[in-house]
Order: structure tokens, then sequence, then C-alpha cells
């Protein structure tokens, strides 16, 4: 029974059909039934290619926004960032010299 049923809601090739099978009934109900008929026929058909047309697009622009994502970093959170140090030279030696000067000496053992 679920073999029939589609794998996930397709929300854009639905608003497609629905909306494009509406303004053909629309069109068509001003001819009589046959071109009501028509008009549904026609418009639904229609919608259905517009909606797998927006449908792919999106899936397009979702895949080269996760590869590009890759690419810079984001989605890793490295943000690109090489092996380079966030502390500048300038504070490395202040805290060089701190432990330098900074530090006593061992206490001194007396035999």
């Amino acid at each position: 029974m679920n073999d029939f049923l589609p794998r996930q809601f397709r929300p854009a090739v639905l608003v497609g059909v629905l909306s494009s099978a509406a303004g053909g009934v629309v069109i068509g109900a001003m001819t009589g039934p046959v071109g009501l008929g028509i008009g549904l026929v026609l418009g639904a058909v229609a919608g259905m290619i517009i909606g797998l047309v927006i449908e792919g697009e999106e899936h397009r622009v979702d895949a080269r926004t996760r590869e590009l994502d890759e690419i810079i970093g984001s989605t890793t959170g490295d943000m690109s960032a090489g092996p380079v140090s966030l502390v500048s030279e300038e504070a490395e030696e202040h805290r060089r010299w701190a432990e330098e000067w900074l530090t006593p000496p061992p206490p001194a053992i007396s035999r």
C-alpha cells in the first residue's frame, strides 16, 4: 500500500498544480464544460512542470550552498583558519619576559 505514496511531500509541485489547475478551470469555464475539463488538465500539467522546475532549482541552490559552506569551513567550525597563532608576537614576548623575571628562584637548600 505504501508503494503508491510519494516518498516525501513536495509542496512546490502541489502548489504549482493546484494554482495552475484553478486558473485553467477559471479560463475554461468561460467556454463551457469541455473548456472546463481542458483548462483543468492543461493547467495541472503546466503547474506540475513549473513545480518540478522550482523544486529542481531549490535542490541545485541547496547543494551549491552546502558545497560552499564546506569549502569555507562554516559547517566544520574552522572558517578556513590555517595554523595561525592568535596571540601576537609582542604579547608572547611579554609572557616570556614575565615568566623569566617574575618567577622567584627555587629555595636554596643548605647542607
